[in-house]
This record gives structure tokens, C-alpha cells and sequence, in this order.
């Protein structure tokens, strides 16, 4: 599964990514930000991918210019509340001061607001992390209640409130990569054969008309962004 935006790529994890992502997770730059801060070895890597690797949990590299700089996920997505958590973390300290951060956050609460219709998003930042916090606001996430002296501390934003910090940052960056580029969704044909690409688009939005196409990597699903009147061009609505 791929979720495309802004010349970027969400890429879902697969197995033979984990040692890759364990290096990551392992690093001192990665470790200094999270709450849990042991070595990780590959027993606890594997055991920690088969809990995740279901329709509730969304875990996907962010890709640019065809490498992968960090992860980004939405976690414990609950479909009946439309709520989920959501985490990022970049693998290097040179593209934390890039624009990437911003651009991966946006594509993939657009998609989660957007695609499969959830309403409320939350997030936890050390409170040391200033930068985390930073881009956490940008993205209109607010602190919650007694939360200040909590040390890793849960910010909650609605679709409402993000939509407004959004808009005007998602207009301005179209005018930069293209005014036809929103977010898109594209299962690959292992998503089909592991059965994942079904049980997702039985999750896709009934509220919002979806359309889809098909290229020589799989199926796309696209439909009218809530940014802009621009729709790509597809081959049927389902």
C-alpha cells in the first residue's frame, strides 16, 4: 500500500523491512525522542510487526526522491469512533529541518480524514522535544487537560480544527508541485494476495465519492480533495 502526495511517498512496511527499521529505532538520534529507549533486538522487532500488521494499524516509510527517510503511522485506528493515533519519526537529524516532516504529517492525516473518514487524531511528544512539539502545533494539535507535567505528553486535534491549519498550507503547496496532486491510494498486488487490500477498502469512506484506477503497479483509489476542485482522471466510480 501507497499513499502519494506533495513528491512524496507512504510506503506500508513489510517483514524485510523490519532490520532496517530496527537500525532506525536502535540509532541515538531516533532513541533520545521516544518514551521507550532499550535496545530493541529481533525477536522483539518481529513480535512488535505481527501486532501491528493488521487494518488497524498503519506503519509506512516515508519516501522521497526514491529514499526512505522515516516512518510515520497511524496507530490503533478505530474505525467505529473514526479516532487514531498518530507518530513520526525521521531516520536522520538532517531532514528533521526539511520540509519532508510537514509533508508526510499532511499526507497522511489527509488520507486518514479524507479516505477513511476518521475525525479525531492524537499524538504523544516528549516534552522535551521541542521541534516534535512545534510541528505537532503547526498541524493544529492542541495540548490536552493536565497534560503539562506529563513527560510524554498527548496532544488531540479534530478534523475540524486541522482542516483549518491545512487548507492553507496544503493551497500554497499545490501552487508549488502542481494543482492535480492530492493524496492517492495505491494497493499493490501483494496487498491483494495477503488479503489486506480488501479488508482497506471496505474501510474507504461511504461518505465521499471514490474513484479508481488502474496502472501497471496495482489499484489507485482517488477522489475530489477537500483542498481544491481539481480531480485526477480514472477509469470507473465505485
Amino acid at each position: 500500500m501507497i499513499i502519494e502526495n506533495f513528491n512524496i511517498k507512504l510506503r506500508r512496511i513489510q517483514e524485510s523491512d523490519l532490520e532496517l527499521i530496527r537500525s532506525w529505532r536502535n540509532s541515538t538520534f531516533v532513541r533520545q525522542h521516544m518514551e521507550f529507549r532499550e535496545e530493541i533486538t529481533p525477536e522483539m522487532q518481529l513480535q512488535w510487526f505481527h501486532k501491528i500488521n493488521n487494518e488497524n494499524n498503519l506503519y509506512l516509510f516515508i519516501e522521497s526522491q526514491n529514499e526512505k527517510v522515516g516512518l510515520i503511522n497511524l496507530k490503533g485506528i478505530n474505525f467505529k469512533r473514526k479516532s487514531t493515533e498518530i507518530g513520526i519519526y525521521m531516520a536522520d537529524e538532517k531532514y528533521v529541518s526539511t520540509r519532508l516532516p510537514l509533508l508526510a504529517l499532511m499526507t497522511i492525516a489527509e488520507a486518514g480524514l479524507h479516505f477513511f473518514g476518521l475525525e479525531k487524531l492524537h499524538a504523544h511528544v516528549l516534552k522535551s522535544n521541542n521541534r516534535s512539539i512545534h510541528l505537532t502545533k503547526t498541524c493544529g494539535f492542541k495540548l490536552c487537560k493536565k497534560q503539562e507535567n506529563v513527560e510524554n505528553q498527548r496532544y488531540e486535534v479534530t478534523k475540524s480544527d486541522i482542516e483549518i491549519k491545512f487548507i492553507p498550507i496544503i493551497k500554497a503547496l499545490r501552487k508549488i508541485y502542481g494543482e492535480d496532486r492530492f493524496s492517492r491510494i495505491l494497493f499493490e498486488p501483494h496487498d491483494f494476495t495477503s488479503g489486506y487490500a480488501v479488508r482497506m477498502i471496505r474501510r474507504l469512506n461511504p461518505d465521499i465519492q471514490i474513484y479508481r484506477s488502474f496502472d501497471k503497479d496495482g489499484v489507485c483509489f482517488s477522489g475530489i480533495s477537500p483542498y481544491t476542485n481539481s480531480r485526477i482522471k480514472v477509469d470507473s466510480v465505485i
